[in-house]
């Protein structure tokens, strides 16, 4: 298993909300619906395969989705 830093990630995945507000993460790069986010914590490690949680808040309406994860 590889130790990880916690800022070393990056994840991008389409949503058709916007996003306001979101915890343990940045937003790197927003647009068309595609997000790519990625940690700040750099004083966090974790171990390949653990899973994350990252929270966020977006602006509802009834037609929520995720679209792709990559």
């Amino acid at each position: 298993m590889t130790l990880i830093n916690y800022e070393d990630w990056e994840l991008e995945f389409d949503f058709n909300q916007e996003i306001i507000n979101i915890d343990n993460a940045q937003i790197l790069k927003v647009g068309d619906h595609k997000y790519i986010i990625k940690g700040i914590d750099s004083s966090s490690y974790f171990y390949t395969g653990e899973s994350r949680r990252v929270v966020f808040k977006s602006k509802f309406d009834e037609d929520i989705k995720f679209l792709s994860f990559l």
